[in-house]
């Protein structure tokens, strides 16, 4: 009878530890990768104007004001299995002074490995302040990028991004034209500034 009772209960440890690894196993497979959205709500920073999603990666504009300082913020995310993943964020002081602000950020766009390959992207951004300017084109090195413009909640930007390529950590210059076609801004070049 002792015997029949061991047997027993060794049989009901095995079912009930079998049946608890298939309810634990049972939600991990229904796990939903973090969307964009997700990612960019956990991010905490407030005020998001436009978010540009790519293939591996993705940024976000943010834009604050605090008394007459303006600041634009470009937040930084990657994509994996997992989902997407907020990776901090890059600030630009916006100036009055210029029809066209200028910044640029470049981050990883996948986990950072120490002894692996690690790709990154670059974003070259501003802010556009005069009204009568409809083109801006970015010059890096002997390369030119017409930029891509975003208005939103009564914010003009301007961004080109660039995907993994040394190109991008290179600083440029930028043109702004109106809509006749005419030249309104010009930064100075990259190479002019040099000694």
């Amino acid at each position: 009878m002792k015997y029949l009772f061991v047997v027993f209960l060794l049989f009901m440890t095995f079912v009930t530890g079998c049946q608890g690894n298939e309810l634990s196993a049972g939600p991990a497979e229904n796990h939903q990768p973090k969307s964009l959205q997700e990612a960019v709500q956990e991010s905490g920073v407030p005020n998001i104007l436009h978010t540009v999603e790519r293939d591996q990666y993705a940024f976000s504009f943010a834009h604050s004001q605090e008394d007459s300082k303006q600041d634009l913020k470009l937040l930084h995310f990657f994509h994996d299995e997992e989902g997407w993943h907020y990776q901090g964020n890059s600030g630009f002081g916006v100036a009055d002074a210029v029809p066209v602000t200028y910044g640029a950020a470049t981050w990883i766009t996948n986990k950072y490995q120490a002894q692996g390959e690690n790709t990154y992207a670059s974003v070259h951004l501003g802010q556009v302040l005069d009204t009568n300017i409809e083109k801006v084109v970015l010059t890096l090195g002997q390369k030119t990028h017409e930029a891509k413009l975003v208005n939103e909640d009564g914010f003009t930007l301007w961004y080109v991004a660039i995907d993994d390529s040394g190109e991008g950590d290179q600083h440029g210059s930028v043109a702004a034209y109106g809509r006749d076609g005419e030249l309104i801004f010009q930064s100075p070049s990259a190479q002019s500034n040099k000694l």
